[in-house]
């Protein structure tokens, strides 16, 4: 996977699902709703049962990888080293992280601004997003 030249930093989100049932809808329509430009998505999934067709019918153009083999969620993520190359950015997300529409366009902004080589969101809690967890 390689990126076209686009004015801003090419990202590639990286959604590692432990389980395919876990792999929330809410999951995939924020990926799917982001208002960032020039982004791809990868998802690494652990289960050995397909969640292709699930990632699919929400982003179309995502590379879904099986990653079975892996023992833990960071053995998983680091996959994503063999699938691509050209991005400026990572956001490594779990089968339980919903993002609002602007997460990455904020956390690249911030990242361009600070110039830092590693950020994280706040992370809120699930069921009551008032609270920070």
């Amino acid at each position: 996977m390689t990126f076209e030249s686009k004015l801003v930093p090419p990202v590639v989100i990286v959604l590692v699902v432990e389980h395919s049932d876990t792999c929330r809808d809410e999951v995939l329509e924020g990926i799917a709703g982001q208002d960032y430009e020039n982004l791809q998505v990868v998802v690494l999934h652990r289960d050995q049962s397909s969640i292709e067709q699930q990632v699919k019918s929400v982003l179309p153009g995502a590379l879904v990888k099986e990653v079975s083999a892996s023992n833990n969620f960071g053995e998983a993520a680091n996959q994503i080293e063999k699938l691509t190359n050209g991005a400026s950015f990572y956001l490594f997300l779990d089968d339980g992280t919903a993002l609002a529409s602007d997460s990455l366009s904020v956390l690249v902004a911030e990242a361009l601004e600070s110039n830092a080589g590693i950020l994280g969101p706040k992370v809120l809690d699930w069921d009551d997003p008032s609270r920070i967890t």
